[in-house]
């Protein structure tokens, strides 16, 4: 994967591939990666560069939301990393840092959100997790909830178990956590997916 994402950077460097949504996937796709590989820093500054490339982009493009959501993603990654690699985050990002770019993505990507109700589900899910890192648990609530609806009423049962997980994950209330969260891995297990928080 990393190897084919060179290749699309040598062509996007070269001006082969113009398209800005293009671009702008690679940029996700490179950060996801540089996460996985625990090249959190690398990750954090694409981030960082992504977000401020689809600042400049019209809401028109699909593919362009999802890079959104990508940069998201990413973010929520960094805020849930084990001890070592959280350490190691704190040398370029403070928390807080993290939490306001994590807002300031969601805030643009509603007017993505606009046009693509495909990505109101997943969108409503990290603006839970934002709610939730804030300590604004009733909030949180709320939005996992929403995005749960909304999913299932567009038939995205996949985003629907997804939300159903993390209001698992965030939720205060032990008992109340525990179900929700067996609750989504009952039903990741009918839809086939061996999901671990993995997105």
């Amino acid at each position: 994967c990393a190897s084919l994402l060179e290749e699309v950077s040598t062509a996007l460097q070269t001006g082969e591939v113009p398209d800005t949504s293009t671009a702008v996937q690679h940029k996700a796709l490179l950060a996801l990666v540089s996460l996985q590989a625990r090249e959190l820093k690398k990750a954090y500054d694409l981030v960082v560069s992504l977000i401020k490339d689809l600042d400049k982009c019209e809401p028109t493009t699909f593919f362009t939301s999802t890079a959104y959501l990508g940069a998201v993603e990413v973010l929520v990654k960094l805020l849930h990393l084990g001890k070592d690699d959280e350490d190691e985050v704190a040398k370029f990002a403070k928390r807080q840092s993290l939490v306001n770019d994590l807002g300031s993505a969601l805030s643009t990507l509603y007017e993505f959100d606009q046009l693509f109700a495909i990505s109101q589900p997943r969108s409503l899910l990290w603006k839970g997790v934002h709610f939730a890192l804030r300590g604004k648990d009733a909030k949180a609530d709320a939005k996992f909830a929403e995005a749960r609806e909304l999913a299932l009423s567009l038939g995205m049962d996949f985003d629907a178990a997804v939300a159903r997980f993390y209001q698992g994950r965030y939720s205060r209330n032990t008992l109340e956590s525990g179900n929700f969260t067996k609750d989504a891995f009952h039903e990741f297990q009918q839809l086939g997916v061996a999901f671990n928080g993995q997105l």
